[in-house]
């Protein structure tokens, strides 16, 4: 079975709920995707891949659904910076997604491996 590493996770809003930073091995994740913990047993669902509005080209896969994100920066500086770090994280294969808690309110822990189930219809 594929695992997926969490590279940093926040639990957010009611609307976002968990956004993850997640190493992934393949390209993309398709809604629905379950992950579980290994440790907790906790599970998972991928709900959105997020795409950055600041970012001029992202790496995009077929399979995924995406989210917007427009985050507001106080200078150019600032945005480069933002820019140069998706970058050098989507070349690494580490893309941010909006998760589901499944019978919980955990969100994945940092450095954690999560074994990957991609839904059926796939």
């Amino acid at each position: 079975m594929m695992k997926v590493k969490v590279i940093d996770s926040w639990n957010l809003s009611e609307s976002w709920g968990i956004i993850a930073n997640l190493k992934i091995p393949i390209e993309g994740l398709p809604q629905n995707s379950l992950l579980k913990s290994m440790e907790s047993e906790h599970l998972w669902r991928v709900k959105a891949r997020i795409l950055f509005s600041h970012m001029s080209q992202h790496k995009q896969f077929p399979c995924e659904t995406e989210k917007l994100q427009m985050p507001a920066f106080s200078n150019f500086s600032d945005r480069e910076r933002s820019q140069k770090l998706l970058m050098d994280q989507e070349a690494n294969f580490i893309f941010q997604y909006t998760l589901m808690a499944i019978k919980h309110d955990e969100k994945p822990s940092p450095g954690e491996e999560l074994l990957l189930e991609l839904p059926q219809a796939l």
